[in-house]
């Protein structure tokens, strides 16, 4: 029966976890690719609104205010102007190299997209401008702050929006809450009934385990230890086995009356259980006395700077000012891990072309570290910077 219950308890331990699961937030291709070209929209409107401020020619901005900018500004995550007709807009009205530099780079992050469904955090990564797929020159006129704006609009708006709420393009508002709603809302009630009634059978189940183990201890710990004989059963099992008397005084006062004397053969068995139970408590503070395991540190640090590129990792932090952190398909983040005095003796080695710093620090008493964090992209075995770290002294 013991046994049974915790097979069930497993099972539907592993049903709430599924169902768990399958609740996970993801997001589409068809989604995804609106996304992109929203956030087309967005990057080309911030770049040309830098260039504005410099040489750019008067007819080229006339013509920006006049046919483009108002659709750029106006479109939403959920309706933005298609790549193809934003390409058309800048090619006939004097944007064709931002056509052909930002554009149609930003429109290759469809390709990105794995499979019909992907992780919606995994997606949202893919969004960001990165200078390995477009030009440095146009990413620096693109400010990081001006795209996590873009990216966390995108989060906020999409996570504040009911999914039951979202209409397909061809289906009107009333179609959109038509009793295809209500059919989605009762398959979520019953996933949740099914995940809250699975956690109850999984507590019980390990509770009537536990019990059962309880009551078994309780049901065969002796009982007579006040009917224990005068004659000291104890002492008898301490004497050396090869002693005669020992032979003699267990076959005549033992063995003869075990079978009549039940306060004798519970007196046998007290002895033993103490004796079982002594050497166990020996054995338990053996146990905890033993040194725990100490897994290795694995953190991994970066060394050999040389301008935007970090040329080896290593795991000793010594002589490293930077660590590597959420490593993954050839991507990571990274931390400055120096100290304050450090950064003061040498900020330019350390922090020329890697981090953005606030403040001064040759008045600071404190260093924190700002986020988004740092990024790196793995080329040939190097680290290569994408997104400077940012860092304040204060």
């Amino acid at each position: 029966m013991r046994k049974l219950a915790k097979i069930l308890s497993v099972l539907l331990l592993c049903c709430n976890t599924a169902i768990v699961q399958g609740q996970q937030r993801t997001i589409n291709k068809q989604t995804f690719d609106n996304l992109v070209d929203y956030v087309n929209c967005k990057y080309t409107a911030v770049y040309i609104e830098t260039l504005r401020k410099g040489d750019t020619t008067k007819n080229d901005i006339k013509q920006y205010n006049k046919n483009i900018k108002k659709q750029l500004a106006d479109c939403s995550y959920e309706a933005p102007v298609p790549f193809d007709t934003l390409s058309d807009l800048l090619k006939k009205k004097g944007w064709k190299d931002t056509e052909k530099g930002l554009s149609q780079k930003i429109n290759e992050k469809k390709n990105k997209f794995k499979g019909n469904e992907m992780d919606f955090d995994e997606a949202m990564k893919l969004l960001y401008l990165d200078s390995t797929e477009v030009d440095k020159k146009i990413t620096d006129k693109i400010s990081d702050s001006a795209i996590n704006n873009i990216i966390n609009d995108i989060k906020q708006k999409m996570k504040s929006k009911e999914p039951n709420q979202e209409t397909k393009p061809n289906q009107t508002p009333d179609t959109a809450t038509s009793p295809q709603k209500s059919i989605k809302d009762l398959d979520g009630f019953w996933l949740w009934l099914v995940s809250i009634a699975s956690n109850i059978v999984c507590i019980a189940g390990f509770l009537f385990h536990y019990f059962s183990r309880k009551l078994k201890k309780v049901r065969a710990k002796p009982v007579y230890k006040d009917e224990r004989p005068a004659v000291d059963v104890a002492s008898i099992i301490n004497e050396p086995k090869d002693n005669p008397v020992f032979i003699n005084n267990l076959s005549k006062q033992i063995l003869d009356n075990v079978l009549n004397n039940p306060a004798l053969l519970n007196a046998l068995v007290n002895a033993l259980v103490d004796k079982v139970a002594s050497e166990m408590e020996k054995r338990r503070t053996w146990i905890s006395l033993k040194p725990p395991v100490v897994e290795p540190d694995r953190q991994k640090y970066l060394r050999g700077k040389s301008g935007d590129t970090f040329g080896q990792t290593s795991d000793n932090p010594s002589g490293c000012y930077f660590k590597l952190v959420n490593e993954n398909n050839g991507m990571a983040e990274f931390e400055y891990c120096g100290t304050l005095e450090e950064a003061r003796n040498n900020f330019n080695s350390i922090f020329d072309n890697v981090c953005e710093t606030e403040g001064n620090v040759n008045t600071a008493t404190s260093v924190t570290i700002l986020t988004p964090p740092g990024r790196l992209q793995k080329q040939n075995d190097k680290w290569k910077v994408t997104q400077k770290a940012k860092i304040r002294f204060s």
